[in-house]
């Protein structure tokens, strides 16, 4: 067990019984001290045509004006932020300069990495949004933040934060306004040459000069696309002419022939690295994941082929090739083995080391992917593991994205003492936040859930915490809780041998500034998305009057222990189960027309010691409601009835939407995500043999099949084997030339390979 400070508030973090947390009766504010802003390892080459783009920030730095470069992936966002931040000075960019991913967890996690960049702490802290404002604006420095995920609004606060920096965005899509966004095109076609032949460690010969030219044009200068080329010809796999003939018909057949021209090891090495797509995982993690002993020569070739990328020792995908990757290599990997592999490491790691901190942020994609496939018992494991680690580095919302996923999967998986331990978790951090309505729901949920399953440790620490978060009035008159120590004892008992909390001491890690989607307000104008949501009077100096919670606990009408009871309280509206967090989860479901829906069960729970009516139950389309088991009679005292929600999509994608329940002591709501799929299923017919590829594709017997969750246009090829000749297609193409298809629902073709006829 270790600890990290928020507020006016110390949290023991376990992942025994559950995080434990204290309210401090006064605690000087964090020592911070700030050290220079550290660039990215080494000073990498200049871009190669990027001159327009350094003018860019060259001219932005001294007008204080942010910068954004946006594309898709493999145009070289991340050489030229790293490029940036590592010559900041020698460049002419005037100010020292840092680079760092933005991370899961949004713009809250964002900060809390950046205050850690820029300085170091006397102990373990977590700083409140305004300490954090306060801090950040008293460091000058240009600050490349990469893979962002931010609203406009957000990114507008996040601006208004670094008042004393230079900004420099890299994302997929424009998060600055359109004047500040740029959108990072592929290289001039001289610059792309000079790149193929510095990549190829030769002059071009007059013939391949021509067939690169076309190689440029068919790729649209891509640097990522030209390099997985280059490095098939200079392997002597394949020519220009053949690779611009290949990437003419369908540029992502350069991954697909970069892919399938590697050995066994290399594809179970790239297999684990798509797994965990927008994060860096350091190489042991790697060869534990693969048991592949030579693993830094095998990370090493695929970042020399343009497969992966490398900063240091460690290695990854960009997140938007993750989809793409798992595609072709789903079959080398062991989900379960990875789950486990997974979290064994994390477990023998020091938590606060940073190759465990990126391990954990790995862990909440591999998750998710994990969820989609169903397999409860390994994100528990994996959640168990990761979560106490996110939550000790102050990456909250990153470690409540985590326990959303854990608590989904207890529940499917009928886990009860881990859904209690999720729920628990939830509801410490919600109490830190402030969010005291979601932390009394969360902790009393867990706590009903551990006296039912016996789990009396547990459900001691979860009585500590309610306590905490009961005013002084309400505790009054409460049985006086066993000693903090005690508590700390069993707190860290029982799950150490899941986590291993107690190795290492804490590092200096300086804090995360955001709070969660509750907040508290700053000293900047923030948008309704970003850490400012409970308003405290004063801007806050030290943790010591901080949103942590008051010197006094928590009051108002938010938090102050159990309601309804009588004596001419408000009653408090109904429980859903469900709630907010986690959503309730539908996956994917098809859109074709005569497809099945999908139905899952909402509990609507009268925790109010009278009958509770429930007037209207309500969600919208493609999400409808059947609810007359709660509507027909008001719910008992202390009982439930069920709501049936059923999602039938239409069109394809996310699509979420709100549950809301009305009753005479107010709304409740939770919400509901789905995803519209379709599929494509490729058929081989016929007495000759061949193949189809396109998109994610690679077809060479019977049927194969392909989910898409957006509408996609792909261009399938066939090709005949060895014998054999291409005799058409049938289905949703036709004809004996390329198949152009655009996936919008159920989609079926086959291809025809028939025997050459004999000669003479």
């Amino acid at each position: 067990m270790t600890s990290i400070l928020y507020g006016n508030f110390r949290l023991e973090v376990s992942g025994g019984a559950g995080s434990l947390v204290n309210r401090l009766a006064q605690r000087p504010p964090p020592g911070l001290l700030p050290r220079p802003p550290r660039a990215p390892g080494g000073v990498p080459a200049s871009p190669a045509g990027r001159g327009e783009q350094l003018d860019v920030v060259r001219r932005a730095v001294p007008a204080r004006r942010p910068v954004g470069f946006f594309g898709t992936c493999g145009y070289g966002k991340t050489t030229l932020l790293r490029y940036v931040a590592a010559t900041a000075v020698t460049e002419g960019f005037a100010r020292p300069g840092v680079y760092l991913r933005a991370g899961p967890g949004g713009l809250r996690d964002l900060l809390h990495r950046l205050v850690g960049e820029l300085y170091t702490a006397d102990q373990p802290v977590k700083l409140t949004p305004d300490q954090c404002a306060e801090v950040l604006s008293q460091v000058q420095a240009l600050v490349a933040a990469d893979d962002v995920e931010l609203t406009r609004d957000e990114a507008d606060y996040l601006q208004s934060v670094l008042s004393g920096y230079s900004l420099l965005l890299g994302s997929r899509h424009p998060v600055l306004a359109r004047e500040d966004s740029h959108q990072l095109a592929g290289l001039p076609d001289d610059a792309a040459l000079l790149l193929v032949i510095a990549d190829l460690g030769r002059p071009l010969s007059a013939s391949e000069m021509t067939d690169v030219r076309q190689l440029i044009r068919a790729v649209d200068g891509q640097p990522l696309h030209l390099r997985q080329a280059t490095a098939l010809v200079r392997e002597g796999r394949l020519s220009f002419a053949a690779l611009a003939e290949a990437a003419e018909r369908d540029p992502g057949a350069l991954d697909r022939l970069s892919v399938g021209a590697l050995a066994k090891r290399y594809r179970d090495a790239l297999a684990i690295l798509a797994l965990a797509a927008g994060a860096l995982l350091p190489s042991g993690l790697v060869a534990a994941m693969t048991g592949i002993a030579e693993i830094g020569e095998c990370l090493s070739l695929l970042h020399r082929r343009g497969l992966a990328e490398q900063q240091h020792d460690q290695f990854g995908l960009p997140v938007c090739q993750a989809e793409h990757y798992r595609q072709m290599l789903f079959k080398d990997v062991d989900r379960g083995a990875a789950l486990h592999d997974l979290a064994s490491w994390l477990t023998t790691r020091d938590p606060t080391a940073p190759d465990s901190i990126g391990a954990a942020s790995a862990a909440l994609t591999i998750a998710e992917w994990a969820g989609e496939g169903r397999d409860w018992p390994g994100v528990i494991q994996l959640v168990r593991a990761a979560e106490p680690i996110l939550t000790l580095a102050g990456h909250w919302e990153a470690s409540r994205q985590a326990l959303t996923h854990g608590l989904h999967a207890a529940v499917a998986a009928a886990d009860h003492l881990s859904e209690a331990l999720f729920a628990h978790q939830q509801g410490t951090l919600a109490l830190c936040l402030d969010e005291l309505s979601s932390a009394q729901q969360l902790l009393s949920h867990a706590l009903r859930l551990r006296e039912q399953h016996g789990d009396h440790d547990g459900a001691e620490v979860t009585r500590h915490n309610l306590e905490i978060l009961r005013p002084p009035a309400a505790k009054a008159a409460r049985p006086r809780p066993r000693s903090p120590r005690k508590l700390l004892a069993i707190a860290g008992s029982g799950a150490l041998a899941v986590l291993a909390i107690t190795a290492g001491v804490v590092k200096a890690l300086p804090p995360d500034p955001s709070g969660t989607p509750s907040a508290s307000s700053t000293t900047h104008p923030a948008p309704s998305s970003s850490p400012t949501a409970h308003r405290h009077s004063g801007k806050h100096k030290g943790a010591g009057t901080s949103n942590g919670g008051s010197a006094n606990g928590p009051q108002g009408s938010g938090g102050g222990g159990p309601q309804g009871t009588g004596g001419g309280e408000t009653p408090p509206p109904p429980v859903l189960k469900p709630p907010v967090l986690p959503p309730v989860t539908f996956g994917s479901v098809d859109i074709t027309p005569g497809q099945p829906a999908v139905d899952q069960l909402v509990t609507v729970r009268n925790p109010n010691a009278r009958p509770l009516p429930i007037s209207r139950v309500q969600t919208a389309a493609p999400y409808t409601v059947t609810a007359e088991a709660c509507l027909a009679r008001p719910i008992r005292p202390r009982g439930s009835c069920t709501v049936t929600v059923q999602f039938k999509p239409t069109v394809l994608g996310d699509i979420a939407q709100s549950l809301t329940v009305d009753s005479a002591a107010g709304r409740s709501a939770t919400q509901l995500t789905g995803t519209g799929d379709a599929q494509l299923t490729v058929t081989i017919t016929g007495k000759g043999t061949g193949s189809v590829a396109g998109g994610a594709i690679s077809c060479t017997s019977g049927s194969c099949t392909e989910h898409f969750t957006k509408q996609t246009t792909l261009t399938l090829t066939a090709t005949a084997g060895k014998g054999s000749y291409f005799n058409g297609w049938t289905g949703g193409c036709q004809g004996t030339g390329t198949c152009q298809l655009t996936i919008t629902a159920d989609t079926s073709v086959s291809a025809d390979f028939e025997v050459n006829p004999p000669i003479g």
